[in-house]
C-alpha cells in the first residue's frame, strides 16, 4: 500500500509537470502570436505542441486519478 505522503507527493509532482507543459505551450504560442522567428518549422511545432497537449491530458488524467485515490485513503 502506498503512503498518503507518498500519493500526495505524487500528486503535487504532476502538477508541477503539467504546469510545466501548459508554460511550454504558452511559450510556443506567444511566439507565434507576435510573429517572431521560429527556430523549427510551422509543421514541426504543430506536431510538438499536439504531442505537448496530448501529454498534458494524460498528466492531468493521472493527477486526477492519484487525488482521487488520495481522497479515498481518508475514508476509515
Amino acid at each position: 500500500m502506498v503512503s498518503r505522503r507518498a500519493l500526495a507527493a505524487r500528486v503535487k509532482r504532476l502538477e508541477e509537470l503539467g504546469n510545466g507543459l501548459v508554460k511550454e505551450i504558452q511559450l510556443w504560442e506567444r511566439m507565434l502570436w507576435q510573429g517572431k522567428e521560429l527556430p523549427i518549422s510551422s509543421v514541426e511545432l504543430h506536431l510538438y505542441l499536439g504531442a505537448i497537449r496530448r501529454a498534458a491530458a494524460a498528466i492531468s488524467g493521472a493527477r486526477m486519478a492519484t487525488e482521487k485515490a488520495l481522497r479515498r485513503t481518508r475514508r476509515p
